[in-house]
């Protein structure tokens, strides 16, 4: 029985008693409010009219903006289970007082006790629903709400019946209900203070969740923030229209249902309950409350798991658009009942669900305001300028609808489009991009940032100690605005000379390292550097530049430091001197390794790919330094001209483990532009570094089209490690995504499968063996699932496009529910819907069971130990094989040697290595 419940309202093991408190929570106020709202309804109409309709919407909207307003400065200073708790106990007074004057009969004859009821009842409700959602928020994320969200609002819709089958029976008078509503709040108030201590907060990033409790709350602030994110104003205006459309929705059918029912004398008998408007509207608000309590329960969530938000949010948007077509072509109550329908039903199960999804896509810090502008702000803006359209004479309001439909539409199109690009916005606002460059950083600020920072920098410069002036610079000079490197050069014109050289590699290392105002300070620090080793580096800097003077050159040629005379010599073989030529090649040949770097670094200067060849040997010295110099003026002096040292350059790349020669060698490889060189340079990738990776990724894009058959059969081999594949799959994704996409059709059920074998065995290791060597299983089978798993986002981040897959494989394993939540649905805009949901299992927040209940669905195999060894043996992963070897042979499982002689095949050198010596082993 627990099991069919689950299924049917989609729970997870354990979450049972939660969500049925939370919706019983939501029932309770539900009911409450609707109660009060609806009865509110039918004794305005009845005792005033729809005709005065506009003045309510006009004082309800004036009301709810000034409390909206003190709601932004409340939430944000008072935990929100102490606002909702506030805001029932409120109600309670309140209705108590109601009860009182109708008693007494006081404000029935005048009349203001029926306006009051109407605007207090409106406001409570709306106040309510930003309360309730804001409280369980906190405890679910998004992939929580795709599923659950669903189950409370059904319940806000069941609420909403109860209300309908209340007024429909007849039963009740208006006095009797309220005591009905009074118990209900305080039964909610109850259940808040219960929840509050019995749930676990599910918390965003914790320092982002401090940052945000520091920000600026001033309405400004807020309202700038607002205004930076896209999808935020979208969403926000999205509502807006929402809300003129549905106000003027409920003025057309209130006003039809007005017409066909015209009130007639009600008898003292009778009552107000049994009037023939208000048993219709507790008719119809029944069966559209029961209806959507049905779609909402049995067939939202597998919609929204079956077609995505993109798709449910356009189903509103098109059935009022359909509604006031319909309506304005035919006299017929069908199309108002229609539009009821849309405003008292779909506004509830379809939007209210839409809703609060689509505000996980809002930036976090905005999150609480964005839900209180347009719950308690925009709302009663759109029923104020709904107020004020509907108030204009002679207006057509039914056309006024549909023109407010159309909009709404048009936005809703807008809202699906960029969706899935906020989530992965509100990813990259939760990561620090260590690999990310100054200009990166600087693009994030908007101009007020910007003349901040600068203003920061410029103190740091003048003022800073010496690490932080150096670090000022290289940030200044990212600018790249000519006033600013002139404002940087003049005030780092007094330095230490320690500083200079550190300041010679900022230089060099930006884009301005040849301009005026650099060269002339260079120069300027060159004049008044005297016998200090720095005057040589900055005479070099200079002669490589073409700056330094010849005249002066002469003077230096014989000087002793080696830098300066390297300089001088620079200068005239720049000059057209050729006859320096033998005092350079002495240079190279030298035994002393700083006249060969000084060499080395003047051909490098010199720049034509003829040295190319004169620079190679020094690959093979024995020194590292001149190794790492000798190729990185490699890497500077190659171009196309260069395909003969390809192989060379490979060669190297292979056989060293230097970082910084791996990435002279792919720069050097990336100038030639060979695409024939692309597969070697994906295989020889299995050690890289991920700088290295990133470098290599660029260099084989930068190859073109012509590379894109050897990336196709990298990473569609099953037999090539995964970091081959990777790469591979990144590059393809950047050169032909439909191919990627093609293939990862074919492949990744088979790499989903693989990771669902990996997390099995890991949650489910019940063989009996040594403790040891079952340690030793289940790492591997626990490092083989995160293997598998950044396999599968790095490829399908880039078949979606995804600007930072890496950004998506480290958040997967983020501490924070909610950031892991937010990759799961960037990832489902990157695939086949089919494959998605094959994957959802493996990366979504649930229980072992439904886990292992996943495996099981989908067929894949239930495997003996034996087996399973046998498995992680025929692996492309070194830790697979080296695990199932080390275990095989531990506990001489029969037929461990043949295993093992087959692994010796392996193309991986440590594999071969490590298994032999397990063979020669007695």
């Amino acid at each position: 029985m627990g099991t069919f419940v689950q299924k049917i309202f989609n729970l997870y093991p354990g979450e049972g008693k939660q969500a049925f408190l939370f919706s019983l929570l939501a029932f309770l106020w539900s009911f409450g409010i609707t109660s009060a709202l609806k009865f509110s309804d039918a004794l305005f109409l009845i005792h005033v009219g729809s005709e005065h309709l506009p003045t309510v919407y006009l004082i309800s909207s004036t009301g709810m903006i000034g409390l909206a307003i003190a709601l932004l400065y409340i939430y944000h200073s008072i935990d929100i289970k102490k606002i909702f708790t506030t805001i029932l106990l409120s109600a309670v007074i309140f209705y108590l007082g109601i009860y009182y004057c109708l008693i007494h009969n006081i404000g029935v004859e005048s009349g203001w006790i029926w306006y009051l009821i109407r605007i207090v009842s409106f406001q409570y409700y709306t106040v309510l629903c930003t309360a309730y959602w804001t409280f369980i928020d906190q405890y679910h994320h998004i992939q929580d709400a795709k599923r659950m969200y669903v189950l409370f609002s059904s319940m806000i819709f069941l609420g909403v019946a109860s209300t309908g089958a209340t007024m429909r029976s007849g039963q009740f008078e208006y006095v009797e209900v309220i005591a009905i509503i009074v118990s209900l709040f305080f039964a909610s108030a109850t259940l808040v203070h219960y929840l509050s201590r019995t749930s676990h907060i599910v918390h965003e990033d914790p320092e982002q969740d401090s940052s945000s409790q520091h920000a600026s709350n001033s309405l400004v602030s807020t309202l700038r923030q607002l205004a930076s994110s896209k999808f935020t104003l979208l969403l926000m205006s999205c509502n807006f229209v929402i809300y003129l459309m549905w106000v003027t929705t409920e003025y057309n059918y209130f006003t039809a249902f007005d017409k066909a029912f015209v009130p007639a004398e009600i008898s003292p008998e009778e009552g107000i309950a049994n009037a023939d408007l208000t048993l219709f509207l507790g008719q119809i608000t029944a069966i559209v409350s029961a209806s959507n309590l049905l779609f909402g329960l049995f067939f939202y969530s597998r919609f929204l798991r079956r077609f995505g938000i993109g798709a449910m949010v356009l189903f509103t948007p098109i059935l009022i658009v359909m509604a006031y077509v319909g309506w304005i072509s035919f006299e017929s109550l069908i199309f108002p009942i229609l539009g009821f329908f849309v405003v008292e039903g779909t506004n509830y199960v379809l939007d209210d669900s839409n809703y609060n999804i689509l505000l996980n896509a809002v930036p976090h810090r905005l999150k609480y305001k964005v839900r209180i502008f347009i719950e308690s702000f925009f709302e009663p803006f759109g029923m104020l300028g709904s107020a004020l359209l509907l108030s204009i004479p002679n207006i057509n309001t039914l056309y006024l609808g549909f023109v407010l439909a159309l909009m709404c539409l048009t936005i809703a199109l807008a809202l699906r489009a960029n969706y899935y690009q906020s989530i992965y916005h509100n990813l990259l606002a939760n990561a620090i991009h260590f690999d990310w460059p100054l200009k990166r950083w600087f693009s994030r600020f908007n101009k007020r940032q910007l003349t901040a920072e600068r203003q920061f920098l410029l103190d740091q410069l003048q003022q800073g100690e010496s690490q932080a002036k150096i670090m000022a610079a290289e940030a200044l000079l990212a600018f790249d605005d000519p006033l600013t490197i002139e404002t940087c050069t003049k005030a780092i014109r007094y330095v230490e000379d320690s500083d200079k050289s550190a300041m010679l590699h900022v230089f060099a290392a930006s884009g301005h390292a040849a301009s005026n105002n650099i060269l002339q300070l260079v120069y300027e620090w060159y004049q008044s550097t005297i016998a200090s080793p720095v005057q040589g580096e900055l005479a070099f800097y200079l002669a490589a530049r073409g700056a330094f003077p010849t005249e002066e050159a002469i003077l230096l040629l014989d000087n002793e430091q080696i830098t300066l005379s390297g300089a001088a010599l620079l200068a005239m073989m720049q000059d057209g001197q050729s006859d320096y030529s033998q005092r350079l090649e002495q240079m190279l040949q030298s035994y002393r390794q700083e006249d060969v770097m000084v060499g080395i670094a003047i051909l490098e200067a010199l720049g034509s790919h003829y040295y190319v060849d004169r620079l190679l040997p020094f690959l093979d010295c024995d020194s590292l330094v001149i190794q790492r110099a000798a190729m990185a003026a490699i890497a500077a002096l190659c171009d196309r001209r260069c395909r003969c040292h390809g192989r060379t350059i490979l060669h190297h790349l292979k056989q060293t483990s230097d970082s910084a020669i791996r990435k002279s060698c792919l720069q050097a490889l990336g100038r030639i532009q060979d695409s024939s060189f692309a597969k070697e340079i994906v295989m020889s990738s299995l050690h890289f570094r991920p700088s290295e990776r990133r470098l290599a990724e660029e260099i084989l894009v930068s190859m073109g089209l012509k590379s894109v058959p050897i990336m196709v059969a990298v990473t569609c081999n099953g037999r090539l490690p995964l970091q081959q594949r990777i790469l591979a799959g990144r590059v393809l994704g950047r050169l032909a995504p439909p191919q990627l996409h093609a293939l990862l059709q074919k492949t990744l059920p088979q790499e989903i499968e693989r990771a669902y074998t990996y997390l099995y065995y890991y949650n489910n290791f019940d063989f009996d063996i040594p403790r040891r060597e079952a340690e030793l299983l289940r790492e591997a089978l626990l490092s083989g699932y995160h293997s598998m798993l950044h396999y599968i986002i790095q490829l399908l981040g880039a078949a979606g496009e995804v600007e930072d897959t890496d950004l998506l494989t480290r958040m997967i394993r983020s501490p924070s529910v909610k950031i892991r939540s937010q990759v799961v649905e960037t990832l489902e805009r990157t695939c086949e819907h089919k494959i998605f949901l094959q994957m959802l299992p493996l990366i979504e927040e649930s229980p072992v069971q439904e886990k292992n209940r996943s495996y099981h669905d989908y067929g894949y195999p239930v495997m003996t130990l034996q087996e399973l060894l046998l498995w992680l043996s025929q692996s492309p992963s070194s830790v697979d094989q080296i695990a199932a070897a080390t275990v095989l042979y531990n506990l001489t499982i029969p037929g461990w040697k043949q295993t093992l002689k087959k692994q010796m095949a392996s193309d991986e050198v440590l594999i071969h290595h490590f298994v032999a010596e397990l063979l020669e082993t007695p």
